[in-house]
């Protein structure tokens, strides 16, 4: 278990079991282009209201620390096991923790 995983569990569930290699192409998307949003809400909507406060204060806490973009990249792919690339989807990935965390809040 990686230093990352144990300071926020909640937060590495969430990344690794919606945000896994075929996140992409789980969802019927129905022409659309898939967006990380549905599967925020998939995760909101299908597990314990404290899972998602949980890992909404994981995030908060995580991007709290300021780390560089290279950082959060490695972090957040290796570590927090998210097998995203927020460059193809025309962001950096502390603008898209930025947008996770939105959605995650959003009542």
């Amino acid at each position: 278990m990686t230093q990352y995983e144990k300071l926020y569990p909640e937060l590495t569930y969430f990344f690794s079991a919606y945000f896994h290699q075929d996140w992409t192409v789980m969802y019927d998307w129905q022409g659309n282009k898939p967006t990380f949003q549905v599967v925020v809400c998939d995760f909101k909507n299908n597990n314990p209201k404290e899972t998602v406060i949980k890992a909404t204060q994981e995030l908060e806490q995580f991007l709290k620390e300021n780390l560089t973009e290279s950082s959060l990249h490695k972090i957040v792919t290796n570590q927090l096991r998210a097998n995203v690339s927020a460059s193809g989807m025309g962001l950096t990935y502390r603008k898209w923790l930025e947008a996770v965390l939105t959605v995650l809040k959003d009542i």
